[in-house]
């Protein structure tokens, strides 16, 4: 299997809010895609085996049954990665120390598998533009998320990247 990913995902409610902004996004002529579901991906298998898999979903369920309930983590202004000097996904980074730890924790558990060549940037991916956005375009999307300042994320899962989405293998809440 490929692009298998363990990730955490937005409440119901933080989920609809993000969903809310869609409109707004359709608006700004160089959107053209979002994934969905809207997620953090906490740790990246490019090639996952069923041993990982299953292995992965033991660590989701004593994550799951470790914690206290959902994660609450703040949420700065919209950014974007770069890739080869173009726009390539805008997001919104967050900040939670209880996503650091389920970070840290998955690559010593899994460093083996796949370790990533940057540093973890805890952050929720909103949209891919077909090009670099101008700055009132910019200015638009800033306004767009300006209201989010936290969210709460209150379920772990294992997900797999296809050509028709993406799928869930398990899904654990917290």
């Amino acid at each position: 299997m490929e692009s298998t990913f363990i990730c955490l995902l937005p409440s119901e409610e933080d989920a609809a809010r993000l969903h809310r902004t869609f409109d707004a996004l359709f608006s700004i002529h160089a959107f053209p895609y979002i994934k969905l579901p809207l997620h953090i991906t906490l740790y990246f298998f490019p090639e996952s085996t069923s041993k990982n898999n299953a292995d992965a979903i033991g660590w989701i369920q004593r994550a799951g049954w470790a914690n206290k309930g959902s994660i609450v983590a703040s949420t700065q202004s919209v950014r974007c990665f770069q890739k080869n000097g173009r726009d390539f996904v805008y997001y919104l980074p967050v900040s939670s120390e209880a996503i650091l730890r389920l970070h840290d924790d998955l690559f010593s558990k899994f460093k083996h598998v796949h370790a990533d060549s940057f540093d973890f940037i805890p952050h929720l991916s909103l949209f891919y533009p077909v090009r670099d956005l101008t700055e009132e375009e910019m200015d638009s999307v800033q306004k767009i998320y300006k209201d989010m300042a936290s969210m709460k994320f209150n379920r772990l899962a294992l997900a797999v990247e296809k050509k028709n989405g993406t799928h869930f293998l398990h899904v654990q809440a917290l």
